[in-house]
Order: structure tokens, then sequence, then C-alpha cells
């Protein structure tokens, strides 16, 4: 997978993300920064001003793809499309006759996403992932946890989006917390819990969780190693992408623990 020790790429994981067991403990997304309406966050809705780097194949920016259309703000960003499967140097931007609709980063220019956390904090040290949101301004990532990012699109973006239906309505809020912290526990982590085991005991544990409950979840196989774990096991864990889940639902998921804290991210 690889991430970037002290600003510098390596190609190696994050030893805190591996409990003593084996087991998948997914770590903070490191910035947590907002844009908001009234630019009271020093990032104000600005059509034009931001950028984003995805993956057609990543669950997490999926949903973050599906907010623009849903808001109608696909004209508000521009956006970069990495190639899909496991890089030597992770998430790649490049012109690829395989992968026409995966585009280069016209904004920058980075051919890698960890150019983008470098350059934004040059000692960084975690992991580089996507969707991340970037401020063409400050030449700085404001966030790269997927469930901000949704929910800055769905209330920010007012008298810019070309709809303002609001997906997160207070009246259902309690509900839509609920379902994501079940969908989120079981489904979508859950089969990064299975996918980044790293003991046999470790994958079991993960496993016996996924099939009580019967669910399913999205599967990144550009990110995870199934090392000793059954192929099978690995393929039957792709079978329910999130997209599948409701707007509402998906206004207020979380793509990592970090969501849930009581207020200190951005990320994987």
């Amino acid at each position: 997978m690889g991430a970037l020790i002290e600003g510098h790429w390596r190609e190696e994981e994050l030893p805190q993300e591996t409990s003593a067991r084996g087991e998948f403990a997914r770590i903070d997304s490191a910035f947590r920064d907002r844009i908001t309406a009234d630019g009271s966050s020093g990032y104000p809705a600005e059509a034009g001003r931001y950028h984003l780097y995805v993956a057609w194949n990543c669950p997490w920016a999926h949903r973050v793809l599906i907010f623009l259309a849903l808001k109608k703000l696909e004209r508000a960003f521009s956006v970069a499309y990495a190639i899909p499967g496991l890089r030597e140097h992770g998430w790649t931007f490049e012109r690829n006759a395989e992968f026409p609709d995966c585009t280069p980063d016209e904004v920058n220019g980075f051919r890698f996403l960890h150019q983008a956390y470098a350059a934004a904090s040059p000692r960084y040290t975690g992991k580089v992932t996507v969707p991340t949101l970037w401020d063409r301004k400050t030449r700085r990532i404001v966030n790269n946890e997927s469930s901000e990012i949704i929910r800055m699109l769905n209330s920010e973006f007012k008298g810019i989006a070309g709809d303002d239906t609001d997906f997160y309505p207070a009246a259902l809020r309690a509900e839509i917390d609920r379902i994501n912290d079940f969908v989120y526990t079981k489904i979508n982590n859950g089969v990064y819990r299975c996918g980044f085991a790293k003991s046999q005991e470790a994958y079991n544990a993960a496993w016996a969780i996924r099939r009580r409950r019967r669910t399913g979840g999205c599967f990144q196989p550009s990110c995870a190693s199934t090392s000793h774990i059954s192929r099978s096991s690995a393929a039957t864990a792709s079978a329910s992408p999130t997209s599948r889940i409701s707007a509402a639902t998906c206004a207020s998921s979380t793509a990592c623990r970090a969501s849930r804290r009581p207020s200190s991210r951005a990320t994987t």
C-alpha cells in the first residue's frame, strides 16, 4: 500500500493500523478543516476554488461523486480521477488508454496523490487516501474524510449548487445517524477488518461478525491484502457496494471512527 513518513513515500504499511493480534484498526484521518457558506472557517464556499482527488474504484470517493451529482455541483469543482489498481506510488493520475474515464491532475500536475499531501504538509506521516479535497487558493488539503466532505456539499453551497435539497434534514438525523453507525461498523469497516487482517484469528473474528449479521459491503481490492485469507471469502466481501446506500444515509455515513470523535482529521 505505502504511506508517507515525514513527507517521504515509503512502500510500507502503518504499524498503528494493526493490533498485536493482527486486527485492522483504522486510524483517524489527518485533515479536518471545513468549507463554510459564510467563510468563517477560512474556506468559503466558492465555485471553481476547490479540487477533488478521487478514484472510481474507491467506495469512500464514490459517495462524494454521488453528492456532486445529487447537488448538481459538477461544474463547481474540478476533479482528478486516479487509475485503478495497486501502484508503486499509491493513487496515480495519468492518461492511460486502458482507462479513458480516468484523468490526470490538471490543476497541480501531481502524478501521485502523495505529492499533494507532501505539498500541503511537508512533514506529514500517514496514509494517502481518496477522496481528498484541495483548496487551489491556499494550496492546502482542506479535508480527506468522505463523510465530512459530503456534508459540506449538502449544506454549504446554497446558491451555488443546482439543487438545494437537504439530504440530512434535522427531523431525520437521529435515525440517519443510527443507521449509519450500524452500516459503518458492520458493513463498510467490517470488510476492511476482513481484508486487512494480518492473522487467521483476526480474519475469522471479523468474518464471523459479517456472517452473523448477514451484511455485505464494499471491498477495495487495490488497497487490500488477503494473503493467507481465502480468496473466495474476499470475493464475497465485495458483493454489495456502498453506492446502494440511500442518499440520506450516505449524507452522514462515517468513513472512519474519527468522524465520531468529540471534536478535535482528513484520511486514507
